[in-house]
């Protein structure tokens, strides 16, 4: 089965996210998909750099959802004892090249995510990352839509496959 790692962060002193709707949005796509029997869906919140690495050592999975605040220079926002934890590009690309022999596809479901996600793709042969600012809800549906069109389509990714999936999830999240 195709396993998938969702982690959420969202300190305290950023804006509030509603990951758990967002995780509650893609166990519904999966439960509902023809290819169900296919996935496990495993979770981490609060997530620091370290919660991360360690979670992936423990599921392996083959995709990683990450949900959360990024910043304009492409930095994602992780939480530590303190508060903001900042994910540099090249420290997550380099965090997940130790990774490439499982992890298929990262999605990064958060605002100005797109630098982290060109130099994850050094590494990674599918990344989706947010040139702009999302709103949640728009996020939210967004990831609905992209786990809806893999149920349809199932788990293998090809350039053509993910290309239709983000294009329907796209469409999703503009309703």
């Amino acid at each position: 089965p195709k396993r998938i790692l969702f982690l959420a962060s969202n300190p305290a002193d950023t804006g509030r996210l509603r990951f758990d709707k967002e995780h509650k949005e893609i166990s519904e796509s999966i439960r509902r998909s023809k290819y169900r029997d296919f996935c496990e869906l495993d979770e981490a919140f609060a997530v620091s750099a370290r919660d991360i690495a360690r979670k992936i050592l423990d599921v392996r999975p083959h995709i990683i959802h990450f949900t959360g605040h990024g910043t304009r220079t492409g930095k994602l926002v992780a939480e530590n004892a303190e508060a903001r934890q900042m994910l540099g590009p090249n420290a997550l690309g380099n965090l997940l090249s130790s990774f490439s022999d499982t992890v298929e596809l990262v999605i990064l479901n958060a605002c100005y995510s797109e630098r982290s996600a060109e130099a994850i793709l050094k590494h990674i042969p599918f990344v989706i990352g947010m040139r702009d600012a999302i709103q949640d809800q728009t996020a939210i549906d967004f990831a609905i839509g992209l786990y809806d069109a893999f149920g349809d389509r199932g788990y293998d990714f090809t350039p053509q496959n993910l290309d239709w999936a983000v294009n329907f999830a796209k469409n999703i999240a503009l309703i």
